[in-house]
C-alpha cells in the first residue's frame, strides 16, 4: 500500500478559477456604482431645477395680477427666464430652466452630464 500523506492546498487551476469570478464580480459592482451615481447626480439636479422653478412661481403667484411681466432670474445653479402671454381671463406664463443636467442618450448609450440644458414649465395665473 503506498501511504502517502495528502497534501492541503489549491491547484493552480483552482486559484486562476477563483481569480476570474473575483474579477467578474468586482467589475458588476463597479459598473452599479457608476450607475448610482448617475442615477444620484440626477435626482439632485432635478430637485434643484424643480425648486428654482417653484420658487419663480411662488414670486409670480405673489406679485399683483397687473405686474407680472416677462423676466429672469437665476435661482442657484440655474438661469429661469418666463414670459408671459395675456388671455381673456388669466395670464399664461412659460417657464424655462437652463441649467446643468443629463442629455439624453442616443439608443444603447448612457446619458452624458451637460452644463446647459432647457427645461421648459407652463403656469396658469387666473386674474382674481
Amino acid at each position: 500500500m503506498n501511504s502517502r500523506p495528502s497534501q492541503g492546498g489549491f491547484t493552480l487551476v483552482e486559484l486562476i478559477v477563483a481569480v476570474v469570478i473575483l474579477a467578474v464580480g468586482i467589475l458588476g459592482f463597479l459598473g452599479t456604482q457608476t450607475l448610482l451615481v448617475r442615477q444620484g447626480t440626477d435626482a439632485d439636479l432635478r430637485t434643484e431645477r424643480a425648486a428654482a422653478r417653484q420658487s419663480v412661481a411662488e414670486r409670480l403667484a405673489a406679485v399683483p395680477y397687473d405686474s407680472i411681466l416677462d423676466g429672469s432670474s437665476t435661482v442657484g445653479r440655474f438661469e429661469v427666464t418666463w414670459d408671459v402671454e395675456v388671455l381673456a381671463r388669466a395670464k399664461a406664463v412659460r417657464i424655462v430652466t437652463v441649467g446643468p443636467g443629463f442629455r439624453a442618450p442616443a439608443p444603447g448609450q448612457a446619458p452624458t452630464l451637460v452644463p446647459a440644458v432647457a427645461d421648459t414649465t407652463h403656469l396658469r395665473i387666473s386674474r382674481p
